[in-house]
């Protein structure tokens, strides 16, 4: 199977750096996704369950992001 070069921009060093560091399971799979729609300027209290949310924000404090923040304000 040939590997398909992704069309999209490149991402910042910070977030390849989080994504290196994340475990590479489901759980390290959907704080990405959640990590990355913040990036993208999604507010994520509106889209997670709040559990969610809050267990995602934690992680990612730990890696320097705070998605409770808008994108830009850290």
């Amino acid at each position: 199977m040939k590997k398909q070069e992704s069309a999209s921009r490149q991402l910042p060093k910070a977030v390849e750096n989080l994504r290196e560091k994340l475990p590479k399971n489901a759980y390290g799979s959907s704080l990405l996704s959640a990590f990355l729609l913040w990036w993208e300027g999604y507010d994520l209290r509106s889209i997670l369950p709040r559990s969610s949310f809050y267990r995602f924000k934690t992680k990612l404090q730990t890696y320097g992001f705070d998605i409770s923040q808008a994108r830009g304000s850290f």
